[in-house]
């Protein structure tokens, strides 16, 4: 897979985009910058990053399942990629595909979609240790104490998604993203709108969705974008069995 690196750009996801509606033609490609002037995350949230200190990239590909199967396989390989490369630290995918580590974020993911082609855009935090008010983000240096190689991380996730974005089925996606799936059977808080409801974590179903049960016994699905499992109770006591 062909690797584009840039200097700065407003987004990776964005420059692609540009790309693709040009007529890009060589797919699948990546893109990493060294500073974002204008990154986003999931739901329209703003991305900052400190330049040069962290890996902000995008891969523009084909992908013969759905968008919901291409999100978990992107945090299956960005959590298995960071643990081959810090196993000293216990990478988890908080749903929907944010990547922790002792209860903070260090990494996420966001998909959007161009035409027929995908655009996965990956922000990891590797070497920055000030977030500022950013109270549950940190990063691999903070945690570890040692300088991350960039292009090392960029260039494995590259062979990852090569190897395993046309190998694997929905349902091996679907196994192995349930194996590394943060609160998987534990009883968690989860905010929809106003609400916050307590029940264990069932599953990730296979429309994304995120399946609880509630101490009454009834299961509740929340699709990705109408709920989500705030921060600040990660480390709460209610997390165990009932």
């Amino acid at each position: 897979m062909r690797l584009v690196r840039l200097d700065e750009t407003d987004s990776t996801n964005e420059y692609l985009k540009r790309q693709i509606r040009k007529g890009l033609k060589i797919i699948p490609v990546a893109v990493s910058t060294l500073s974002q002037t204008a990154g986003k995350g999931r739901q329209g949230k703003k991305w900052e990053s400190d330049i040069g200190k962290n890996v902000l990239m995008s891969i523009a590909c084909h992908y013969k399942h759905d968008h919901i199967t291409l999100n978990k396989l992107s945090a299956i390989i960005l959590a298995n990629t960071l643990k081959n490369l810090f196993p000293y630290l216990d990478f988890k995918i908080k749903w929907p595909n944010d990547i922790i580590v002792r209860g903070k974020k260090i990494a996420g993911i966001l998909i959007e979609k161009v035409k027929s082609t995908y655009i996965v855009g990956i922000g990891i935090n590797t070497n920055q240790t000030d977030f500022g008010d950013l109270k549950y983000a940190t990063s691999i240096k903070k945690i570890s104490g040692q300088d991350v190689d960039n292009t090392k991380v960029i260039l494995k996730i590259i062979s990852q998604f090569e190897n395993f974005s046309q190998m694997l089925s929905k349902p091996a996606v679907h196994m192995l993203y349930e194996e590394s799936l943060w609160g998987l059977n534990k009883t968690v808080i989860v905010k929809a709108g106003e609400l916050k409801l307590t029940g264990i974590i069932k599953e990730v179903n296979y429309y994304g969705s995120l399946v609880l049960k509630t101490r009454s016994g009834k299961l509740l699905t929340f699709p990705e974008n109408k709920a989500s499992i705030p921060y600040e109770f990660i480390n709460s006591s209610l997390y165990g069995n009932f």
